[in-house]
C-alpha cells in the first residue's frame, strides 16, 4: 500500500540523518543482494522477481541484510513493513513521517513515494543518490494520478546520455519532473535552474536536490515564463505526447501532455530555447512531431527552427503509425486490465480519429539539438533518420552540433579529417570473387550506425589519419586506381558529410 504525501520536506539536520540511514541502500548493494536480473527487471517495471528475492532472504536469512531488504520492500516495492523490524539507526519512524516519506498506522509503515537508489560517475567521481518519485502502476495496481511524477525512465536515460558534460556556466532544466536532469547538470555547471508547471514535481525535485546535496534552484511555472536571462545549456524532456482534447476531458496527465493541439508544445519549447541560448550555447531536448500525409518527415521540425537564429540537428529515431502511437501511450497511462473495456476503446478511437481528422500519417520520435552560432555565416539545419538501438553520447552530440554549426558539412580540398577509433569495416564477397560486392563501415559509438561505402570512400576512410588533407588523398587514389580525379572526388566528397554526421570522421584541428 502507498500513500501520496501532501508535503515532502526536511530541514538540514533531518536530511543528514536520512543520508546516514540510507547509506547501505545503494544500487551496488541491491544488485549484490538480489541479483542483477531482479534489479534490471524492476527497471522495466517488473517487480515480481525482486519481490520474490526479498521474500526469500527474509525467510532463509532473516537477520542478514534485514535493513537493506526492508528498505527495498518499503521504497521500491511499495510493501508495508513493521516499523520495529526495520530497525532504524539514524532516523526515527516519526521523522520519516514528518518528512512525508512514509505513513504510519498501527506500527505498520507504508511509503508515500518511491525512493530509488541511483549510481553515477562523473569527472572520475562516484555518486550514490536516492531519487524520490511516484510509484508506477505496476506497484500500486492503480492508474497513476493526474499529477504523477515519473522517476528515471527510458526517455530520461536517453537525455542524460545525450547531454554534453563539459563545464558550463548556466544551465536550464525545463520540465524537470523529479529533478534528475538538472541534478546531473549541477555536477558540471556553475548554476542550474530547474522549472516545472507541476507543483508536485517542483516539491519532489527540490527534495531530491537537498537530499543529495546538489545545488539547484527549482521554480514553478509554465515553460519559459519563470525564466530570466540566457543559458549556456538548455535541457528538456517536455510533456511532448500529442493528445486530443477529448482525452483531456477525462483527466490530463501533466507529466506527458502539454495541453496544446498537435505538436505545438514542442514547437514552443524549441522557440523558447533558441531565444534563451547564449552564443555558442547548446540545447538538447526530446520531442514528438506530426508527419502529415504525403509530407517530408522533417517538415515540422524544420519549420520550428526557421528564422530562430540557431543551427539545428534533428535525429528521428522512430516513426509510429497513429494507432501504434495511441496504443503505446494508453499503456503508459495504465495497463489495459486496470481500465474498463468501454473506456479503453472510447479513448483509443477518439485518439486515432483526432490524428485522422488532422491528416496525420505518422508521428516522429527523436532528439532535437540546437546551437546558437558565434559567427555571422548563417544557420544550418540537418535532419537524420537513425533507427539503431544505440543512444548517442554527450561528446558525440556536441561534436556533430559543432560540425553542423561551424562548418555546415562543407568539404574543401584543404580540409584534414581523422577516422574515429571505433570505426570498423565489413566486406561482403560472392563466393570465389576477388572484389567485394558490399563494403560497410560500422561504428561502436555515436548511434552505432552501419554505412555502406563506395570503393573510393572506403579507400579514403582508411587514409584519414590527419596526415594528408582530403585533396591529397583523392589525388593519390586517382593515381593508384587510374580513375580520373573528378570521379573520385565526386564519390568521396558526396559521402563525407554522412560520415561526419555519424561521427565516423572528425575534422582535424
Amino acid at each position: 500500500m502507498t500513500h501520496l504525501p501532501k508535503q515532502l520536506h526536511a530541514d538540514d539536520e533531518l536530511y543528514t540523518k536520512l543520508r546516514a540511514e540510507l547509506a547501505d541502500y545503494t544500487v551496488e548493494n541491491l544488485v549484490e543482494a538480489f541479483g542483477e536480473d531482479a534489479y534490471t527487471s524492476y527497471q522495466r517495471e517488473q517487480r515480481a522477481l525482486l519481490l520474490a528475492r526479498t521474500n526469500q532472504l527474509l525467510t532463509e536469512k532473516p537477520s542478514e541484510q534485514a535493513h537493506l531488504v526492508l528498505l527495498t520492500r518499503l521504497f521500491l516495492l511499495g510493501e508495508e513493513v513493521d516499523e520495529k523490524d526495520l530497525q532504524l539507526n539514524h532516523v526515527s519512524s516519526e521523522e520519516l513521517q514528518q518528512a512525508g516519506l512514509v505513513h504510519l498506522k498501527d506500527n505498520r509503515m507504508s511509503a508515500c513515494v518511491k525512493l530509488e537508489p541511483h549510481a553515477l560517475e562523473m569527472n572520475e567521481k562516484q555518486y550514490n543518490w536516492w531519487i524520490a518519485s511516484d510509484f508506477p502502476s505496476s506497484v500500486t495496481g492503480k492508474p497513476v494520478e493526474k499529477d504523477h511524477v515519473l522517476g528515471i525512465g527510458g526517455a530520461t536515460r536517453t537525455l542524460l546520455q545525450a547531454t554534453p558534460r563539459d563545464q558550463v556556466g548556466r544551465v536550464l532544466d525545463l520540465g524537470t519532473g523529479c529533478g534528475i536532469i538538472g541534478m546531473y547538470a549541477a555536477l558540471h555547471a556553475d548554476e542550474v535552474v530547474a522549472t516545472d508547471i507541476s507543483a508536485r514535481a517542483v516539491m519532489l525535485a527540490d527534495f531530491n536536490a537537498h537530499l543529495n546535496e546538489v545545488k539547484m534552484q527549482v521554480v514553478q511555472g509554465s515553460l519559459f515564463e519563470p525564466i530570466k536571462g540566457d543559458f549556456d545549456l538548455i535541457l528538456s524532456n517536455p510533456p511532448f505526447v500529442i493528445t486530443p482534447d477529448s482525452l483531456r476531458e477525462t483527466g490530463i496527465l501533466e507529466y506527458r501532455d502539454g495541453g496544446q493541439t498537435g505538436d505545438s508544445l514542442v514547437a514552443q519549447v524549441v522557440a523558447g530555447a533558441a531565444a534563451h541560448l547564449r552564443e555558442g550555447g547548446l540545447s538538447v531536448m526530446l520531442g514528438n512531431w506530426e508527419i502529415p500525409e504525403g509530407a517530408d518527415p522533417q517538415l515540422h521540425p524544420q519549420s520550428w527552427v526557421a528564422n530562430q537564429g540557431v543551427d539545428a540537428w534533428v535525429v528521428q529515431r522512430e516513426t509510429l503509425l497513429p494507432h501504434h502511437y495511441v496504443e503505446m501511450w494508453l499503456r503508459d497511462n495504465a495497463p489495459a486490465w486496470m481500465r474498463s473495456q468501454a473506456d479503453y476503446e472510447r479513448d483509443y478511437i477518439n485518439w486515432v480519429n483526432d490524428f485522422i481528422a488532422r491528416g496525420v500519417a505518422e508521428i516522429g520520435l527523436g532528439v532535437i539539438t540546437l546551437r546558437k552560432p558565434v559567427s555571422n555565416r548563417g544557420t544550418h539545419f540537418e535532419f537524420s533518420e537513425i533507427s539503431t538501438g544505440t543512444s548517442a553520447s554527450g561528446p558525440y552530440v556536441k561534436q556533430i552540433l559543432t560540425e553542423v554549426s561551424e562548418h555546415h558539412l562543407e568539404i574543401r580540398d584543404t580540409d584534414f579529417f581523422i577516422r574515429a577509433d571505433d570505426v570498423r569495416e565489413e566486406r561482403h564477397y560472392l563466393p570465389g570473387e576477388p572484389d567485394p560486392q558490399i563494403i560497410i563501415a560500422t561504428q561502436g559509438g555515436g548511434f552505432g550506425q552501419r554505412i555502406q561505402l563506395n570503393t573510393h570512400m572506403a579507400a579514403t576512410l582508411g587514409a584519414c589519419d590527419g596526415e594528408l588533407n582530403i585533396g591529397q588523398i583523392v589525388t593519390a587514389i586517382s593515381v593508384i586506381t587510374g580513375v580520373d580525379k573528378q570521379t573520385v572526388e565526386q564519390a568521396v566528397y558526396g559521402q563525407i558529410p554522412q560520415l561526419l554526421l555519424a561521427g565516423m570522421l572528425t575534422r582535424a584541428k
